[in-house]
Order: C-alpha cells, then sequence, then structure tokens
C-alpha cells in the first residue's frame, strides 16, 4: 500500500472518530430544552424553548426562543408561534397558569451579560400583560414556576438556583450552589422578597435544579444537593414547604442517591397531597408527602423515570391514576391514594425519551397524551392505559 494511501486511511479513522465523539458528546439541549403543557383559556398549549423551530443546534452561545402552540389533543398538530423572543438564550422554558385570573406566567434563565431568572405574563388572550425580560432574579438561573391552586389569591412560585461551582457532581459538570424562591403575584407585583431555601457558606455542598408545585396553602419546592467531591454518585433530594407569604416551614430530605434531573413534584388536590416521584442509582420511586411537609410513605422498585420527565394524573374519587414516562421507552401507571403508591402497569414505547423535556396530559380517563422534545423538533405520542 503506498504512503498516500496509509494517510488517507489515517485521515479518515481520525475524522471519523472525531465526529463520533462529537456528537456522542454534544449537548441535545443546544437543540432545545424545557416543556410544559398548561391550559390557558380552557384550551390545551404547549409552551416550549427551542432554538429556532424546527431547531437546530446552537453554537457557544445558544439563542432559544420560547414557542407556544394550541394543542387539540385529539389530533395533536404543533403550529410553533413565537412567545417570547430576546437576546442570548431563553431557557429552560416553564409556564404556569393563575387558578385566579387565568393569567399565563413563563420563565426562564436568560444568559444576556449574566445569569438572569426572568419571567413575562399574559392574559388568557396571549396579551402580554408584564413583558420580558422581568427580572425575578439578577443572578438566577435553572429556574421553575408552580401556580397556588387557590382561585381565591392566585400567584406563583418560581423557584430559582444562585451562582454556580465548576466541576463537581456528575461527570464533573458543575452545579449550581444555593437554592432560592420568590412569589410573583399574578397582577405583575412581587409577593415576597427572595425566599432563603437551601444558602450556605463555604463548599461543602451545592444545591440547586430546583421544582415547585402549588396546593391551595403552598408550595412545595424540591431540589438536589450533591456534596462538593462527589463525582459520579447521587445526590440527596431534598424538599421544603413554603406558605403563600413567604415563610419557609419544614425542610427534609426525601431520599438519597438521586439521579442528575431524574425527578418531578405534583399536587393532587383530590387527595390534599404532594406526589414526588425519581429515579435513584438503583431504581425509581415515588413518596407521598402532606401540605405540611411530612412523608406519609415511600415506595421503591418502581420503573425510572426519565431526566426531565413530568408525571401526570388523573382524579377518579378516593383513587388517582398517576402516569410518568418511564425509562428508556414507554410510561409507567400508579395507582395513588392519599396514604399509598401501588405500580398498575407498564405499557411500552416506540421511541426511546430523549432528556431535553417531556409532559403529558389525560386526554380521557383511558389515554394519555404526551409531548417530547427531541433534536428534530416535538414529537407526540399517545398511550391507552
Amino acid at each position: 500500500m503506498t504512503k498516500s494511501k496509509w494517510h488517507l486511511i489515517i485521515f479518515l479513522a481520525i475524522f471519523f472518530t472525531f465526529h463520533a465523539g462529537s456528537a456522542r458528546a454534544s449537548d441535545h439541549r443546544a437543540w432545545m430544552h424545557g416543556i410544559d403543557f398548561v391550559k390557558v383559556g380552557g384550551n390545551d398549549m404547549l409552551v416550549f424553548s427551542s432554538n429556532g423551530y424546527p431547531p437546530t443546534e446552537a453554537g457557544e452561545n445558544w439563542g432559544h426562543d420560547i414557542y407556544y402552540s394550541w394543542i387539540d389533543l385529539e389530533d395533536p398538530v404543533l403550529d410553533a408561534r413565537t412567545l417570547v423572543h430576546y437576546q442570548e438564550a431563553q431557557e429552560p422554558a416553564s409556564a404556569a397558569v393563575s387558578a385566579r385570573n387565568g393569567r399565563l406566567l413563563v420563565t426562564c434563565e436568560d444568559g444576556n451579560d449574566d445569569y438572569y431568572q426572568n419571567a413575562a405574563l399574559f392574559n388568557s388572550d396571549l396579551s402580554v400583560f408584564k413583558t420580558y425580560p422581568w427580572t425575578v432574579r439578577t443572578g438566577g438561573h435553572s429556574g421553575h414556576v408552580a401556580a397556588l391552586a387557590n382561585s381565591e389569591r392566585g400567584g406563583f412560585l418560581v423557584a430559582y438556583s444562585e451562582e454556580w461551582i465548576d466541576g463537581g457532581a456528575v461527570d464533573d459538570s458543575g452545579t449550581g450552589d444555593d437554592v432560592w424562591a420568590r412569589i410573583v403575584n399574578d397582577d405583575s407585583t412581587m409577593g415576597s422578597k427572595q425566599i432563603r431555601i437551601a444558602v450556605k457558606s463555604g463548599r461543602r455542598h451545592r444545591d440547586w435544579w430546583p421544582l415547585a408545585a402549588g396546593s391551595r396553602k403552598n408550595w412545595l419546592e424540591v431540589w438536589q444537593r450533591y456534596k462538593s467531591k462527589t463525582s459520579n454518585g447521587g445526590g440527596t433530594l431534598r424538599g421544603a414547604v413554603i406558605n403563600s407569604w413567604g415563610k419557609v416551614g419544614r425542610r427534609f430530605r426525601i431520599t438519597k442517591n438521586i439521579k442528575y434531573y431524574h425527578y418531578d413534584v405534583a399536587y393532587i388536590p383530590s387527595l390534599n397531597r404532594y406526589l414526588i416521584i425519581g429515579s435513584r442509582q438503583d431504581g425509581g420511586f415515588a413518596a407521598i408527602v402532606s401540605t405540611k411537609g411530612k412523608i406519609i410513605s415511600r415506595r421503591k422498585g418502581l420503573p425510572s423515570i426519565i431526566r426531565e420527565g413530568q408525571a401526570v394524573y388523573f382524579e377518579n374519587g378516593g383513587s388517582t391514576t398517576v402516569v410518568y414516562p418511564a425509562s428508556p421507552s414507554g410510561i409507567a401507571v400508579l395507582n395513588v391514594t392519599s396514604r399509598g403508591v401501588a405500580l398498575a402497569k407498564t405499557v411500552p414505547g416506540s421511541w426511546e425519551w430523549d432528556y431535553m423535556g417531556t409532559d403529558g396530559v389525560f386526554v380521557n380517563a383511558n389515554e394519555v397524551l404526551y409531548a417530547t422534545e427531541t433534536i428534530e423538533g416535538i414529537k407526540f405520542f399517545r398511550f391507552g392505559i
């Protein structure tokens, strides 16, 4: 074989090895990140963050905007329209609707010059009530919003992280440092000062990726905690109850060895309970938590929920059906009461879930529709249960 042919073979081997490694290493959130189903003005809407639509891979500086689409649950077709457009990236998108007046609050991290946890507020006809960027916290990031389930009081809790620590956590990728929250009223005023949820001096541990759910009287915020020198082990999942005026009640540990971003929290009105679903290093789990922050029951040995996947529920008297996207594909179906959780079944799926964001909604008592983010765009999957 000639020297030139050897050079060509070596070049091609290096080229394809490099590009295969680069593809594997690509962060799919550079295409899309953050998704929520909400009901606005009585109609189902999907809110999501994407680098253009159809999405393309963002470069070093992401440029995601927030989009929306009205969804017919019987015949889901995406009609992506821009909801928020601004400099840099607005992601991950998180949305909730006021139980009092139906206004839609959308929040996201914005990296323009610095970290900002920003928001915008819309009337139910999507006319702007408070223009973006409405800053909830300068220096805030990784935030999510939950509405208070109270038609008389209304309002939202925006849960967010603050500061950044390089290295540590999973794959030495770093984490946020502290976890905070702030109440935002549905009339565009602030309902509280910054609320300290998990704020420590020094570097003994770091707290971040907070999620929240709202009951009639309070919110439950959950987040993950990593020790500073943790590399690939699990973090601890923690929770705190915040009342409608911003006072923090009980703080508590939910479980250890939680997988990176693999958890969700919801409030089930008919049970007056919070439900936490997550994935530990040894499999899936669920915890039922009272509105006072007391863990009523825990259940291990469940299918693992996917990263950034959300559970949905259908209330039927004293029992509730809960569905969540299970790893690596399909869904898990739970029967949930105020005292316990039982696995009813698993339903296989034809698609392996990605990790950028997945949310669903019940079409009826026997069917659920999931929307999931992919590098090709939103995909819909319907499951019979």
